[in-house]
């Protein structure tokens, strides 16, 4: 009875965490249509929220959030805000490069290990 008390807590947080991604799709997604009716102000405040939402996540989430970064440099471009835009897109190029060569690194020492 004791592994089941140790469980749940564990469970119960897989399913936190898995809302919380469904949350951070959802108004992705949901930025990326508004953005498509020419309804640019919804569209950014979703993405900002999207983007908060993947922060929330952690690092292991850097890759959802610098699409949403991108999908915000979209709505702010569209909105004539160049240079927030910029912003965004550097933001996002980052998180990626270093999301890049994480996985990179950790292949890399899977490859090592093997030998």
């Amino acid at each position: 009875m004791n592994w089941f008390r140790c469980g749940v807590p564990g469970a119960a947080g897989v399913l936190v965490a898995v809302a919380q991604t469904s949350v951070g799709f959802d108004l992705n997604d949901r930025g990326n249509a508004e953005c498509l009716r020419g309804n640019y102000a919804e569209a950014e405040r979703l993405h900002n929220q999207a983007v908060q939402a993947w922060r929330a996540l952690g690092p292991g989430y850097q890759a959802h959030m610098a699409v949403s970064l991108l999908n915000l440099g979209l709505d702010l471009c569209a909105q004539g805000r160049r240079r927030e835009a910029v912003e965004a897109y550097e933001q996002a190029l980052a998180l990626r490069r270093y999301d890049d060569a994480l996985r990179l690194q950790q292949r890399a020492g899977a490859i090592l290990a093997y030998r």
